[in-house]
C-alpha cells in the first residue's frame, strides 16, 4: 500500500492510496495476475462536489492506462475509485517484481494532482527450458538444442514415435544432445516414408522437475531402404505351347502369353509389397498384377522382360531383367502337285512342298511335321488314308521342298481322283487338295458321251481346262490372287483378292456378249462371307466404269440421296457408290415451291447470328411534356416528323396558341449488337450420293 496527498491550496486534506490486494500465478504462461486498487481518503476538512470525468492514469510495470473517474467526495469519506486485474509477464527464469503507480488529476476547487507508487515483488514461477524440433533421417545423427533460463537447469529427453516411447537422454543434459534414431524406428511407419512424433524436453531444477516442453519430431526412412526383388518366374499360360517349349527361356509367337510371378519379393522394415510391374521392354506390353500376363506377342527374336515391385511406402525395388527368345510361329504351309506315273498311269507321284515352324531351342527342333494323304474318287467324299511313302512324321525336319514320293494305292487311269493332303504340327493343321484327271488324252468317247483333254467320266461332255466359245473364255477354274479385277474381263467364276471393292477374297463373275470385240461388260463380286454382292459396268468404249455399288443400293439410295449417321465412315466403304459430305454445319429444310426462299433443292441461307438494325427497332417520340400519348401519335419504325398539332411554349409547359406549329421527330432507340439465333441441335455425319 502507498499513499500521497494532492497538490493545491487544499490538497493536503485529500490523499490518493494505491493497493495491490492479491496476485495469482499462471505457470503455463509464465505470468501473474496482479490486482490493483485505488482509493481517495478525505479528512474532516476536504470536500469536493461535481468532480466527475477526472483522469486517472495507472502504470503497471511500464504498461500505462488512463480511465475517467468521479473524484467527488465528502468530509471524512474513504472512496474506492478504481479496481482492475493486470497480466504481468515474468522473466524467462520465472522471476518478476513490478512497480505500480496511480496519478489522479483533479485541478478543481484548489485541489491539484496526486500520485502514489508501490513496488510489488511477485513469487517466482518455475520455468521449463525450450528444446528444438527435430527433422532428420532415421539412422543419421540429429542435433537437439535446448534453450534454458538458468544455468543450473538440467534436462531429460523423451521420444514418442508410433509405439516407440523411450527416454533417449538422461536427467543431466545441459543445452545440447546428438541423437541417432534407431533403424528399428522404420518399422513404426510401414506405409509411409515420413512419420511424425513428439520430442519432450523435461526441465529439472535442483533435481526437481519444473516443466516440460513438447516439440514435433519428423523422421524419414532412408532412401536406400527399399523393397527387394530377388527374382521372378515366367510361365506360359498356353498349356499347349508350354508342353512343346517348356522352361523360361523361350516362348512362341502368337501362341504364348507370358505369366509373371513375383514370388521372390520382400518389403523392408515392416513395409509390405503392394504393387507389381513387369514389361516387355520397348514393346508396350506390361502387367501390374501378381501373376498377370504380358499379352500375345506378334514378333520374334530376343526380348527383355524387366520387373520391379513397389512397397507400402510407395518405394520401388531394384529392377531385374531376363532375356527370352520369342520363336517364330506360322500355321503349317502345304501345297503339292500330282502326276500320274507308272506303266499303267495308275501310280500317283506327289511333289511335296511343306513347311512348319521348327520352334528350335538350343538347336533342337521342338515342333513336329506330320503329313497325311487321303484319296477319293472325284466328286465323292469317301476319303481313304493312303499309307504310302508320301506321308510321314518328321521331328528333325521342318520343311520339304519339291520332294517327290508316291502314294501306295492304285488309281485307275480312266478315273479322276481327289488327293487331300493334311499337314499338321503340334498346334494346328492345313489341308490342300488336288484333283487328278484321268490319263491325259486329246479326245475320248464312249457310248455315254465325249471327253476333251481327258477320259470321259461324267455327262455328255466332260472337259478338262478352261472353256472358250467363239473366242471368249466362258469358264475359268483358277484362283487368281495376283491378278487385279480390272484385268479380268472374261470367263466364269474366279476367286480373286486384288483390287476387290471390299478389299477381301471373293468370287468374281464377268458377263459379256460373245467375244472380246464387244467391250461392254458387267462384273459381279460376292464377298467370301456371302454377306454383300457388288457390281459395276463398263460401257461400250471400254474406258468408262461405273463405281462399285452394293446390289440393291439404287433402290434405296439412288444418286442424290442423303445418308445420315453418327459414324464418320464413308458409305462407299460398305455400300459402294461415290459420296460427298453434304450440308456441313447446316440444317435441312424441306422444299416449298410456294416460298421463294425454299422453292428448289440445294438453296442455302440463314445465319447463326442476327444483328438488330434501325429498321427492326421501335421508334420513340420525344414530347414536350414527356407524355407521347398527349401528342395523339403512335411510334413507327422510321424517323417521321410530327406536325399534327400546333403548340406554344410558356414556361416549362406546352400550350396551344394559334398560328404556330411545333414539329417533333421520332428517334430509334435500342441495341444494334449480334444475338444468337441457333435452335437446339444435335450433330450427325451427312453424305450425298453423287454417283
Amino acid at each position: 500500500m502507498a499513499r500521497a496527498t494532492f497538490s493545491g491550496a487544499y490538497g493536503h486534506n485529500l490523499q490518493i492510496e494505491i493497493v495491490s490486494g492479491w496476485n495469482k500465478q499462471i505457470v503455463e504462461g509464465n505470468y501473474s495476475i496482479v490486482n490493483v486498487q485505488v482509493r481517495l481518503i478525505a479528512n474532516g476538512y476536504a470536500a469536493l462536489w461535481g468532480a466527475g470525468g477526472k483522469t486517472l492514469t495507472i502504470n503497471v510495470g511500464g504498461a500505462s492506462k488512463q480511465v475517467s473517474i468521479d473524484a467527488s467526495i465528502s468530509q471524512g469519506q474513504t472512496k474506492g475509485i478504481y479496481a482492475e486485474d493486470f497480466q504481468v509477464p515474468h522473466n524467462p527464469d520465472g522471476t518478476k517484481s513490478v512497480y505500480i503507480t496511480a496519478r489522479l488529476d483533479i485541478n478543481q476547487g484548489n485541489y491539484g494532482w496526486g500520485a502514489a507508487g508501490i513496488y510489488v515483488p511477485l513469487a517466482n514461477i518455475a520455468r521449463a527450458s525450450t528444446g528444438s524440433s527435430a527433422n532428420g533421417v532415421i539412422g543419421q545423427p540429429i542435433a537437439l538444442n535446448i534453450s534454458r533460463h538458468s544455468n543450473s537447469f538440467k534436462h531429460a529427453i523423451w521420444v514418442r514415435f508410433g509405439s516407440y516411447d523411450k527416454k533417449i537422454a538422461g536427467d543431466d543434459i545441459d543445452t545440447s544432445y546428438t541423437w541417432t534414431p534407431e533403424m528399428s524406428m522404420c518399422n513404426e511407419i510401414p506405409d509411409a516414408s515420413i512419420g511424425h512424433g513428439t520430442l519432450t524436453y523435461i526441465t529439472y531444477s535442483g533435481g526437481k522437475e519444473i516443466g516440460r516442453d513438447a516439440r514435433i519430431i519428423r523422421l524419414s526412412v532412408p532412401d536406400d531402404i527399399r523393397p527387394n526383388l530377388t527374382g521372378f518366374t515366367l510361365t506360359d499360360t498356353n498349356t499347349a505351347a508350354a508342353s512343346v517349349v517348356p522352361g523360361e527361356q523361350a516362348f512362341i509367337q502368337i501362341l504364348s502369353n507370358i505369366k509373371v510371378n513375383f514370388g521372390q519379393a520382400t518389403g523392408a522394415y515392416g513395409s509390405t509389397i503392394t504393387g507389381y510391374y513387369a514389361e516387355i521392354v520397348d514393346k508396350n506390353q506390361s502387367t501390374a498384377t501378381q501373376g498377370g500376363t504380358l499379352g500375345v506377342m506378334n514378333y520374334t527374336g530376343n526380348v527383355t522382360i524387366r520387373a520391379r515391385v513397389t512397397d507400402s511406402r510407395g518405394r520401388t525395388s531394384n529392377t531385374i531383367e531376363k532375356t527370352v527368345n520369342i520363336l517364330e510361329y506360322f500355321a503349317p504351309v502345304l501345297n503339292f502337285g500330282v502326276v500320274r506315273s507308272g506303266t499303267q498311269s495308275s501310280t500317283l507321284t506327289i511333289t511335296r512342298n511343306a513347311k512348319v515352324a521348327p520352334l528350335a531351342v538350343g538347336g533342337v527342333q521342338k515342333n513336329q511335321m506330320k503329313l497325311t494323304f487321303k484319296t477319293a474318287k472325284f466328286g465323292s467324299n469317301d476319303y481313304k488314308v493312303d499309307t504310302g511313302s508320301a506321308s510321314g512324321i518328321w521331328t528333325t525336319v521342318s520343311s520339304l521342298t519339291n520332294s517327290n514320293a508316291n502314294l501306295q494305292g492304285e488309281y485307275a487311269a480312266n478315273s479322276s481322283w481327289t488327293v487331300l493332303g493334311i499337314l499338321e504340327d503340334k498346334f494346328t493343321r492345313t489341308e490342300f487338295a488336288v484333283n487328278v484327271a484321268t490319263e491325259q488324252v486329246v479326245f475320248s468317247y464312249d457310248k455315254t458321251g465325249v471327253g476333251v483333254s481327258k477320259i470321259r467320266e461324267r455327262g455328255a461332255l466332260d472337259v478338262e481346262g478352261d472353256t472358250y466359245i467363239n473366242g471368249a473364255l466362258q469358264y475359268c477354274t483358277a484362283a487368281l490372287p495376283e491378278i487385279s479385277v480390272n484385268e479380268i474381263l472374261e470367263g466364269g467364276p474366279v476367286w480373286v483378292s486384288k483390287d476387290t471393292p471390299s478389299g477381301s477374297w471373293g468370287l468374281l463373275e464377268v458377263f459379256r456378249i460373245s467375244n472380246l470385240q464387244y467391250l461392254e461388260l458387267t462384273q459381279r463380286f460376292t464377298e467370301f462371307s456371302g454377306c454383300l454382292t457388288w457390281y459395276r459396268h463398263r460401257d461400250y468404249t471400254g474406258k468408262n466404269w461405273t463405281p462399285w455399288v452394293v446390289q440393291g443400293i439404287d433402290a434405296f439410295y439412288p444418286p442424290g440421296s442423303i445418308y445420315q449417321s453418327t459414324n464418320p465412315r464413308n458409305p462407299s466403304t460398305f455400300m459402294g457408290g461415290v459420296w460427298e459430305r453434304y450440308g456441313n454445319g447446316k440444317v435441312l429444310v424441306g422444299v416449298d415451291e410456294t416460298d421463294a426462299d425454299f422453292n428448289a433443292a440445294n438453296k442455302q441461307g440463314g445465319s447463326k447470328q442476327h444483328k438488330h438494325t434501325a429498321g427492326s427497332l421501335e421508334a420513340a417520340i420525344g414530347s414536350i411534356d414527356g407524355n407521347t400519348a398527349a401528342l395523339g401519335y403512335k411510334a413507327s419504325n422510321s424517323n417521321d416528323p410530327i406536325n399534327d398539332y400546333t403548340y406554344g411554349i410558356s414556361g416549362n409547359n406546352a400550350t396551344k396558341p394559334s398560328g404556330k406549329k411545333q414539329n417533333h421527330n421520332t428517334a430509334i432507340l435500342g441495341s444494334t449488337g449480334f444475338e444468337s439465333s441457333l435452335e437446339p441441335y444435335v450433330t450427325v455425319y451427312r453424305w450425298r450420293r453423287i454417283a
